[in-house]
């Protein structure tokens, strides 16, 4: 019985160390690929940096705030909130312009496809700590996103700012109010492994 029971133990040891040793992130594009592992397996764990395969824009999601002020004093406010969900199949969002695809080159080069009129364009790019600074071909401003990476989905998320006087009546005569908007932009995105992305 004692013979019988120690190949049997020695062959569970084998298989377990086979099976320790498969787990974990198989995708030679991740910055935690586990280079041991013989064949493509996805546990789930694989995290990636920002340059490498596309990714994928999943959401969008808008915030605003807008004051009005009289001699200093605030005389209304609106603040507005929401989550536009991308179809990821076939883009079609009717009313989302935004990215749809984006890939960052390790040469400051990214290509970013929109919804609209399936524009693609080419955009100089440049990392800062969590700043993301861009340029795209057809325009000369350089805009900044604040971005983070978790694991396999990525979020850019920028602002605008804008104030402005504007003379309004009530009745009782004109009055020039300040306009003051913040305006705050994210855009999530998800990494989707490929097979034959070829990297």
């Amino acid at each position: 019985m004692k013979k019988l029971l120690y190949p049997l133990l020695a062959l569970s040891i084998i298989f377990t160390a086979c099976k320790i040793e498969e787990e974990g992130c198989s995708d030679s594009t991740a910055i935690n690929y586990n280079p041991g592992i013989e064949y493509y397996y996805d546990d789930g764990s694989c995290c990636y940096n920002i340059i490498g395969l596309p990714w994928f824009a999943t959401n969008v999601v808008v915030d605003s705030i807008c004051t009005v002020s009289y001699m200093g004093e605030t005389i209304d406010s609106l603040s507005n909130s929401g989550i536009q969900t991308i179809n990821l199949v076939d883009y079609i969002v009717e009313d989302y312009y935004g990215p749809t695809y984006i890939r960052f080159l390790s040469d400051g080069i990214g290509i970013v496809d929109y919804n609209e009129d399936n524009i693609q364009d080419t955009v100089d790019y440049s990392i800062n700590g969590n700043i993301l600074m861009r340029k795209t071909s057809n325009h000369a401003e350089e805009v900044s996103f604040s971005y983070s990476i978790n694991c396999k989905d990525l979020s850019l998320t920028g602002e605008e700012e804008m104030e402005w006087k504007e003379i309004v009546d009530f009745g009782s005569g004109p009055i020039e109010i300040d306009i003051h908007l913040l305006y705050s932009n994210t855009l999530n995105f998800l990494r989707i492994h490929e097979a034959n992305s070829g990297n």
